[in-house]
């Protein structure tokens, strides 16, 4: 009984790792993002590998995102660390 619940398991986390990762950033470019509205690009920048929103000093005048510009079906999101 052990030996089968074993394989059992074992079958489930292989069909897990047939899955493939891609990267929404490339950690240097905002390539692959866009603004919502064009003129609000100047606000969004890539300061040490992050997307940032802002210099920190100047208001930024109005609600402002980024949004990637490729489509995607069926994922699942989450964050990773380098």
């Amino acid at each position: 009984m052990i030996l089968i619940l074993a394989i059992i398991g074992n079958i489930s986390c292989w069909a897990q790792n047939n899955s493939t990762t891609t990267s929404l950033f490339d950690g240097t470019t905002l390539n692959g993002w866009k603004t919502v509205k064009e003129e609000n690009a100047k606000f969004w920048s890539v300061k040490d590998s992050v997307i940032t929103g802002g210099d920190g000093v100047t208001k930024i005048p109005t609600n402002t995102y980024l949004h990637t510009t490729n489509s995607f079906g069926d994922f699942e999101f989450g964050l990773f660390s380098v």
